[in-house]
């Protein structure tokens, strides 16, 4: 079992959080939810594994990087532009799709600032990550963010409103 810092509880609260009440929303109103609360749910299950810290130390076995930043300044450019277009894609989707349910935009918008917290992770840009990895407290940055986005998105998902059924005739 991995031992759990602060720093993890901070982002496993946050995103337990959104994923219950995502899940509880999603028994009052029709939309992505459900989804939503499976996707905070494995961003818990991501923070105790750690995957994208393995994802990273095998990408540089795989090129043969080293651990110094320079290094990786290829790998990180090409990393950094797959995921701003996908971003941009995602971004796109969302308020295509969004404008037919316009009360889970915000949701979706959360969703995305949390991906991309995790994304910025992966990539790995020295000055991103000291900031990132600066204490306030005994949670780093990032922690808070998670927890902060883990509120929000709980928060909307309590405002969701029953959708309403339609009478037949």
């Amino acid at each position: 079992m991995p031992q759990i810092n602060w720093t993890q509880t901070a982002g496993l609260t946050g995103f337990a959080l959104a994923a219950i009440f995502c899940w509880r929303a999603a028994g009052r109103q029709r939309g992505p939810w459900r989804l939503l609360a499976i996707f905070y749910a494995v961003l818990c299950g991501e923070i105790v594994a750690g995957i994208r810290h393995t994802l990273l130390r095998t990408m540089g076995g795989i090129f043969g990087l080293g651990s110094y930043y320079m290094d990786r300044r290829p790998v990180q450019l090409a990393a950094l532009a797959i995921l701003i277009g996908l971003a941009v894609w995602l971004a796109w989707r969302t308020m295509r799709t969004a404008a037919r349910r316009p009360g889970a935009r915000p949701a979706r918008i959360v969703a995305l600032v949390a991906a991309g917290l995790f994304a910025a992770e992966i990539v790995s840009l020295h000055q991103v990550d000291a900031v990132m990895y600066r204490r306030i407290g005994p949670v780093m940055l990032i922690g808070w963010l998670w927890l902060a986005c883990g509120v929000v998105a709980a928060i909307i998902a309590v405002g969701a409103r029953p959708t309403r059924k339609r009478r037949s005739r």
